[in-house]
């Protein structure tokens, strides 16, 4: 079982009426023992990408969507406070 897998992240934002797409498409997996870095420029989606892995994104204004995003076997999607809180 994989660490952490996403696949096809999208994550937008609404403001003022209008929704702005800050993460298009992100995928990867990270194996057990793995390291992965994550390199850009300001403003990429780095810390985006990551912040929806977790769940610490505020839906609204976020709008949080891929076809998988699990974190240690638990789809961050789904799971309920209660099981997030319990990991």
């Amino acid at each position: 079982m994989s660490l952490l897998e996403i696949e096809n992240l999208t994550v937008s934002f609404r403001q003022s009426g209008k929704t702005i797409d800050a993460v298009r498409g992100v995928s990867l997996r990270v194996e057990p023992g793995e390291s992965l870095g994550i390199v850009g420029e300001s403003g990429s989606g780095k810390s985006v990408s990551c912040m929806a892995a977790l769940r610490l994104l505020r839906e609204p204004p976020a709008i949080v969507r891929a076809d998988r995003l699990r974190l240690d076997g638990v789809d961050m999607l789904s799971a309920d406070r209660k099981t997030l809180w319990r990991r």
